[in-house]
């Protein structure tokens, strides 16, 4: 019998090293037979995000001199005095700018009422759309040619001229890319502008494109025809034509020597493979296990407001306590907790312990406030807000006293109706929320507008730059400008010195978060550290 099973596991090794050679055989084939189109396919997408990338360079030119724009208080009596009031500040703003050659605000039916250019014949009509980009124009006596970028704000319209030739030289920027690059105005569908070839684009392409059938993301046609939409402009596409790329058939006639390398090099990329995902899938396993094992706990920092001079609320944290008696940091976790979706019963532990813990300290003061982090996935989940819910009446937390962060770096999909109601039934509900890390992802006016928030949270990398002379640094004047044009109340996070807090109050940035006053602390050292009422001062 013993002799009869040791036969069997010789037969089985045989036959597994059989059946090993002839799948590893057959993948070598099907590399070699499929590497080609691989790497086609891979020059495509390096022409795809070489598009993206140069879209999004697009993007930010616009929005800064939209950013520019929007930093003017416009009110009725600035517009009756525009050369004493207005008109000094749209002067400056075309003078420190140079992408803008020039200003105009106008109303609704196109009265100008401040320019810093003489206008030639009138404004193009008022739409709906907004913004939009018209042109080319030409303006004042040289007949400069030029083009409008126009933003509706209110019952204003502001008109920004941007030289023709900035933008053609921003567009040959990308000619080591493309044949041809070009602005397209779907609406009137025609080419506003390019740089290149412009015979390489297929007009079939031109008389179909409609806007509205576009994807938000980069598409190209087999002929090479490349759109790319932009979404802080309604009216204007960048379309591009590739150009022509080899096809590496030699790929198909490898020497021998390289097979045998690509076969050592596939072995040792199966390796590496193979450990990333067993260490994914113990990281994974290590936090469900923590969860079971109640493992994860809630530290505040809290939130100082100069105005009232108090502490008015604190940012939950969240910390994980390891088997191993090691206090482990959201950093090395929370990248793989959002991919699996093991955020959504994280967030949930958290915010029990936190309610439970700041229970009386809540019923105490009524002013303060808990803010805690949220994701898109924590709104694309079924049960996630009607548990938070339980959760906050079980620990009789009024929604007043409740503040969610949503991150700027995964952004929410702005079209996503269902997201923008659950946004709005939450602050119908009372609860406030928050854009946290505002400056460091891609979020824009629009996406500001669209979603309700109540808070802007300022990132630390804005706050630490200043006085340090860094570009940055110039940018935390409008960021704090456009969030009181929006109505929303800034937050300004990782305040460390007197310096940074003596600049925020001189730009009236009253809720200040950082080491200054206090670092991260515990539920019951937060108890009596605001029941002392005590800073770091």
């Amino acid at each position: 019998m013993i002799n009869k099973t040791a036969a069997d596991d010789q037969n089985n090794t045989y036959k597994f090293a059989f059946a090993w050679i002839l799948l590893t055989l057959s993948l070598l084939f099907a590399v070699f037979f499929t590497e080609w189109q691989y790497l086609r396919l891979n020059q495509q997408n390096q022409i795809l995000f070489s598009s993206a990338k140069f879209s999004f360079r697009f993007e930010q030119l616009l929005n800064s001199v939209l950013k520019s724009a929007l930093s003017l208080n416009i009110e009725d009596k600035s517009l009756s005095a525009c050369n004493t009031n207005l008109l000094p500040a749209m002067q400056s703003v075309v003078f420190n700018n140079p992408l803008i050659a020039g200003m105009v605000i106008s109303d609704r039916g196109n009265t100008i009422h401040c320019a810093t250019v003489e206008i030639n014949g009138e404004l193009p009509p008022a739409t709906f759309q907004n913004p939009m980009l018209w042109g080319p124009l030409k303006i004042n006596k040289d007949n400069k040619e030029v083009f409008l970028l126009e933003y509706r704000m209110g019952s204003y319209n502001i008109g920004i001229y941007l030289l023709k030739s900035l933008v053609i030289n921003t567009l040959k920027n990308a000619d080591s890319e493309f044949e041809y690059i070009g602005i397209y105005d779907h609406n009137n569908k025609k080419i506003m502008a390019g740089s290149g070839d412009i015979n390489v684009i297929n007009n079939n392409l031109l008389e179909q494109h409609n806007h509205d059938l576009v994807s938000t993301t980069v598409q190209q046609d087999k002929s090479g025809n490349i759109i790319l939409p932009l979404q802080s402009l309604d009216n204007v596409d960048i379309i591009a034509h590739s150009k022509t790329q080899s096809v590496y058939w030699p790929l198909l006639f490898i020497f021998p020597g390289t097979l045998l390398m690509l076969s050592g090099l596939s072995y040792l990329l199966y390796c590496y493979l193979k450990k990333v995902l067993l260490y994914r899938y113990s990281l994974q396993y290590a936090l469900n296990l923590a969860i079971k094992l109640n493992q994860f706990y809630p530290v505040y920092q809290p939130i100082w407001n100069i105005s009232q001079n108090r502490y008015c609320g604190a940012e939950v944290l969240v910390r994980w306590h390891s088997d191993f008696d090691k206090i482990i940091m959201p950093a090395s976790f929370i990248d793989e907790a959002e991919r699996s979706g093991i955020i959504i019963n994280i967030t949930l532990q958290l915010i029990e312990k936190a309610l439970a813990e700041c229970e009386i300290l809540l019923q105490k003061f009524p002013y303060f406030y808990l803010t805690f982090n949220m994701s898109p996935s924590h709104f694309l989940d079924n049960d996630f807000l009607s548990t938070f819910k339980a959760l906050c009446i079980k620990y009789h937390t009024p929604a007043q006293q409740i503040i969610l962060e949503l991150t700027e770096q995964e952004l929410f999909d702005q079209k996503n109706d269902d997201v923008v109601n659950t946004m709005q039934a939450l602050r119908d509900s009372g609860f406030s929320l928050a854009i946290d890390d505002f400056g460091t992802g891609h979020a824009s006016i629009t996406y500001l507008r669209r979603f309700p928030f109540n808070y802007l949270k300022m990132d630390k990398i804005f706050i630490q730059a200043i006085g340090t002379g860094a570009v940055t640094e110039t940018l935390n004047k409008p960021i704090i400008e456009m969030a009181n044009l929006l109505g929303l109340t800034v937050v300004a996070e990782g305040v460390e010195s007197k310096k940074q807090l003596a600049y925020l109050q001189e730009n009236k940035v009253n809720l200040i978060q950082g080491w200054l006053f206090s670092r991260a602390m515990t539920g019951e050292k937060l108890s009596n550290f605001i029941d002392t009422g005590s800073n770091n001062e």
